[in-house]
């Protein structure tokens, strides 16, 4: 493997920043994404960024120098004309980075030996393509104000272990490097990161060719283009290496994929979603700070800023390489748009990122309990309703894990929190949903009063509450509940602590405001002074769950409803 530097007089940086959108595109299916059939949804996406309404200004704003990568295959070859018109109209400085569709060496050598406005170069320079082989590539138009050139590289391996068969392809065998004044630039594509021989060999050739460049300060670009279907080990491991061995004070690493939607079970693994972000060595200590659109995460080795939804979306803001106080972000992601069905860009999205997250971790659940038809039924349900905002996601999280006791918190905050909570809150979760499913109970459409639930045939609330907290301190927070006089409402609490089981004692009038002064004795006109909660076991209600059928499930959660409501009218004599 050998690397072909092109030179570029200009600029590329704003100040210490270069200005990257990555369009996570939707997969198509496997014998276009393997082919050369028509993609007319990335055309229209690129229509909308590039020409026309020019939502890639919106973007990266005040003609500021931008960048846009595409994943692997994400352009038919025979659409580069086409692309190239958009390109050559950008009113200011762009570098669009996509891989093409499979091509033969025959189309590829006629390309670039076909007359344009456009100067066409090559990363190959003395193995050029076989005519009758076939090969994965890609593209990078560099266009400023005065001019416009399209370099063509090619992928250098064959497809990962679970290998495409694709008859007649060939590898690439030069790598390619953009070098600008301010930025060097290696695009990969995919698999291309997963060689290893000694050690990792896209990172090794990098960190030779910057050894070559002797006090040269210029920040270094790693940007990667991906068809990855699924997450494993191999990749995060590829990401962690890329990022420290080849010089971690200087190089970024920057990757898009396709908007294939795998969950991961376990958090360490699912907070990479579909890799598409930036990627920076753990000892560069850039700030924590999430964005709506963009995930921030760390791990021994690295820091990520990762797309947050895994569907069709385009994102983009300022990466960084040098972090101070004042700018602390590994990539500042502001702005966005998801794509439509027909490649259209719809108005800026994730404006909720509670309520992504939440849905997240409720198909999270749903594969988890595959095998238990009344929680998949359940959730199903559940999650269809948050994501018809039907139900406040953040209203949701509060009742569930904290009674509703907590008076102010922050959705974006609780989004990436989200996972210290996820054991509890799934465990809630699964016991809302069943009880939502019975003719007994319905949705709650009051705010103010405290439970998700209410019974059909009167007012009184259900509450379903899983605390991640000690029993001694929900026990405390239950007492104040009593006493609150903004919750007169009659209501069921199903309760369970994370520390072990809170003991159900029967009501009293006993004071627990004892730092108070005392009340004056109630005349007989004034209501009690505890309100009207019945204590129940958030267990029994779970265990309806484990009947075979939904419908055994939602039966067995009416009656045991019905049973504490009786208990409840009984015991306060309502």
């Amino acid at each position: 493997m050998t690397i072909t530097s092109i030179q570029f007089a200009s600029l590329w940086l704003d100040g210490a920043q270069a200005h990257v959108a990555l369009a996570q595109l939707f997969p198509y299916p496997r014998e276009i994404m393997l082919g050369d059939g028509a993609r007319p949804e990335v055309l229209a996406m690129l229509s909308e960024l590039l020409s026309g309404p020019r939502k890639l200004q919106q973007i990266v704003t005040q003609d500021r120098p931008a960048i846009l990568v595409l994943p692997e295959v994400a352009i038919s070859f025979s659409d580069w004309a086409a692309i190239d018109a958009m390109v050559r109209e950008y009113p200011s400085s762009l570098m669009l980075i996509s891989g093409f569709s499979v091509t033969s060496g025959a189309e590829l050598l006629a390309w670039l030996d076909q007359p344009s406005a456009t100067t066409r170069r090559a990363s190959w320079t003395d193995k050029p393509p076989m005519s009758e082989r076939v090969y994965n590539g890609g593209w990078c138009w560099v266009h400023t104000t005065q001019n416009t050139e399209c370099v063509a590289f090619l992928k250098l391996t064959s497809e990962q272990r679970d290998e495409i068969f694709i008859d007649g392809l060939d590898q690439g065998r030069d790598m390619l490097c953009l070098e600008f004044s301010d930025l060097i630039i290696f695009p990969v594509i995919c698999s291309d990161f997963l060689q290893v021989q000694d050690s990792r060999t896209i990172a090794g050739k990098i960190a030779e060719r910057l050894r070559d460049y002797k006090n040269d300060d210029r920040k270094v670009l790693v940007v990667g283009l991906l068809a990855q279907s699924k997450g494993h080990s191999e990749w995060r491991n590829a990401i962690t290496d890329v990022a420290r061995q080849i010089n971690m004070e200087r190089v970024n690493l920057c990757l898009v994929n396709w908007a294939f939607d795998f969950l991961e079970q376990q958090e360490d693994h699912d907070r990479w979603r579909a890799y598409s972000g930036v990627y920076v060595a753990s000892a560069r200590q850039p700030g924590a700070k999430s964005f709506k659109i963009v995930k921030r995460f760390s791990t021994d080795a690295v820091h990520g800023a990762v797309t947050r939804i895994s569907s069709g979306c385009v994102v983009g803001g300022p990466i960084r390489w040098n972090f101070t106080v004042t700018a602390r972000n590994i990539w500042t992601v502001a702005h966005g748009y998801a794509i439509q069905a027909d490649g259209t860009l719809d108005a800026p999205f994730c404006d909720d990122p509670l309520k992504y997250e939440l849905s997240r971790l409720i198909r999270r659940s749903i594969i988890a309990n595959s095998t238990m038809r009344p929680v998949v039924d359940a959730l199903e349900a559940l999650k269809d309703r948050i994501s018809a905002h039907e139900s406040s996601a953040i209203r949701l999280m509060n009742l569930t894990l904290f009674g509703g006791t907590k008076s102010k918190l922050d959705n974006l905050t609780l989004a990436d929190d989200l996972h210290t909570y996820s054991k509890e809150l799934d465990f809630g979760l699964r016991a809302l949903a069943i009880a939502a499913l019975t003719a007994v109970a319905e949705w709650q459409t009051q705010d103010d009063i405290r439970g998700q639930l209410k019974l059909t045939d009167s007012p009184h609330a259900v509450l379903i509450w899983s605390s991640p907290d000690s029993p001694i301190t929900v026990k405390q927070e239950l007492d104040r509940l009593r006493i609150d006089p903004k919750n007169r409402t009659p209501t069921i609490v199903f309760l369970k602590t994370l520390g072990g089981p809170l003991p159900i004692s029967p009501s009293s009038h006993r004071r627990i405001d004892i730092g108070a002064a005392p009340r004056e004795a109630r005349s007989i006109s004034e209501p009690k002074s505890e309100n009207p909660i019945l204590q129940a076991d958030l267990d029994a209600l779970m265990n309806c769950l484990a009947f075979a059928s939904t419908e055994e499930a939602i039966s067995a959660s009416a009656q045991l409803i019905a049973e504490q409501s009786d208990n409840l009218k009984a015991q306060w004599r309502i």
